[in-house]
């Protein structure tokens, strides 16, 4: 440590070892930064950036040693939050202290092979971590029972709920996430459980979307610390400690005392993801695709189907979809090898230990969905506006490949009815046509695209369940409109 006197102030020149999480921050130009928090053994800058993390943790040898930190081994000044600082070109100015950055460590160290038996049996050691803050929680139940399903739309539902859930710098929802991803990225890798990594790379996409508007500053950058497996020590000792690298008790001791209920929280997502590596990286499921040509259901049924298949017991991966472009990158993403198809093709698409099995659910639950068959002597209706006549609907949600949407939402816009397009695919020039001449007819047009609604309490498409009130709101998104 050196010393400078000017005329003015008095520098204090340091060094410091900083994690390689947040290199590219201190390696870029120097930017503005300001204390967000100040503690006697650290402080928390914001850095004005687009790059995450976005905030940097200077602490002393005495805090925790969280995965954005920068430790200088020296005392910190006496800060205030809202000071100014300066974070770039590897070095912090912090009040008067001059911080330059000579080391680096790596928060994501690998664990190596992991036999799977002895993680089964450290395991059953997790018992429930005393004080978490969301204990009996039914989003981190979805969030434990869709991981070990290996189902994707229940997994990353539980996520959207828990991102930003609870009181702190660092909200409960966010430390369960957070202990989650570094579990199944670190375990998933050292078992060879490629499904369980898969998983991580979709919830590290789900909670890093829109952390910033959704939490708090120093836990979006915790978030996107445990998308890419950078933790604390205390959270890779137990990692360890399951892998049969350290003893296991001590090491998740360090870790329940770590803040008011986060060392908890963060053991409780450890504990999610260390049975999801077992459950996915146990399980011999067999992919099967199959295409349908020219069977075609609309994108609501379809939903419903996949989703009553990927809850059934032994499948770890179900889409029933039609062959659009992006349904077919969708599947290739989840692993599987899709045939040639096209917007009027059916897929069905399962991973699961009874492959067939799994398609003859689905083609049940599909034919259920037609009813029971008209009789000979019953016209059915030929035009969405002669099926509303019939029916004396009130409203008209339309589920066709985009290609047909348009002229479905026309005849019912003519015929004097309010319209949800859930299909895509429409264009510029046919929705601008269908809401001029609904703003003629004083209908309401939803859409293209318009994914979820409710109306007089009824749930259209993705649909929430409500408790009725005296306001009503409209959204260019859905969950936008939730949030």
């Amino acid at each position: 440590m050196t010393v400078s006197t000017h005329a003015r102030r008095t520098r204090v020149h340091v060094t410091g070892a900083a994690s390689t999480a947040v290199r590219a921050l201190l390696e870029a130009q120097r930017r503005p930064a300001r204390v967000l928090a100040a503690f006697p053994q650290g402080v928390y800058l914001e850095v004005r950036t687009e790059v995450e993390p976005s905030v940097i943790a200077v602490i002393t040898g005495e805090a925790t040693r969280l995965p954005n930190s920068v430790l200088l081994a020296a005392p910190l000044p006496h800060l205030t939050v809202g000071d100014d600082a300066a974070v770039g070109d590897r070095a912090i100015e912090l009040g008067p202290l001059s911080l330059t950055v000579r080391r680096w460590w790596d928060p994501a160290p690998p664990l190596g092979a992991v036999d799977r038996d002895l993680l089964a049996r450290a395991v059953d050691e997790l018992t429930e971590p005393p004080g978490a803050g969301l204990s009996g929680d039914a989003s981190v139940e979805l969030l434990a029972d869709s991981c070990a399903k290996g189902w994707l739309l229940g997994a990353v539902t539980a996520a959207e709920r828990l991102v930003g859930l609870g009181p702190g710098l660092t909200p409960s929802g966010d430390d369960v996430l957070a202990g989650l991803l570094v579990a199944l990225r670190h375990l998933g890798r050292a078992a060879g459980a490629g499904r369980a990594v898969w998983l991580a790379d979709w919830l590290a996409a789900t909670v890093t979307y829109d952390a910033r508007t959704r939490t708090t500053p120093i836990s979006a950058t915790l978030l996107h610390c445990a998308a890419r497996g950078e933790a604390s020590p205390e959270v890779l000792g137990v990692l360890r400690g399951l892998a049969g690298r350290q003893a296991l008790a001590p090491a998740l001791r360090r870790l329940h005392r770590l803040g008011h209920t986060s060392g908890s929280d963060l053991a409780q997502g450890v504990a999610i993801g260390a049975r999801t590596v077992l459950s996915l990286g146990g399980r011999m499921s067999e992919p099967l695709v199959l295409a349908r040509r020219g069977a075609y259901h609309d994108s609501v049924t379809l939903m419903r189907v996949s989703r009553a298949l990927s809850e059934l017991p032994g499948v770890t991966a179900a889409m029933v979809a039609m062959g659009t472009d992006l349904n077919v990158s969708i599947l290739r993403d989840m692993g599987f090898d899709v045939p040639a198809a096209g917007p009027s093709d059916l897929l069905i698409a399962v991973r699961a230990a009874d492959a067939d099995a799994a398609v003859a659910e689905a083609d049940r639950l599909l034919a259920g969905t037609h009813g029971a068959e008209s009789s000979a002597a019953e016209q059915p209706p030929l035009t969405t506006r002669s099926a509303a006549a019939r029916d004396a609907a009130n409203l008209v949600l339309v589920s066709t490949p985009g290609e047909y949407a348009f002229f479905e939402a026309l005849d019912a816009v003519e015929a004097g009815l309010p319209v949800m397009i859930f299909s895509d695919g429409v264009t510029v020039a046919q929705e601008r046509r269908l809401k001029e001449l609904a703003e003629a007819k004083d209908v309401l047009v939803m859409g293209p695209d318009c994914g979820t609604a409710a109306i007089g309490g009824a749930g259209l498409g993705f649909a929430n369940v409500l408790s009725p009130g005296p306001v009503g709101v409209v959204a260019a998104s859905g969950t936008g409109r939730s949030r």
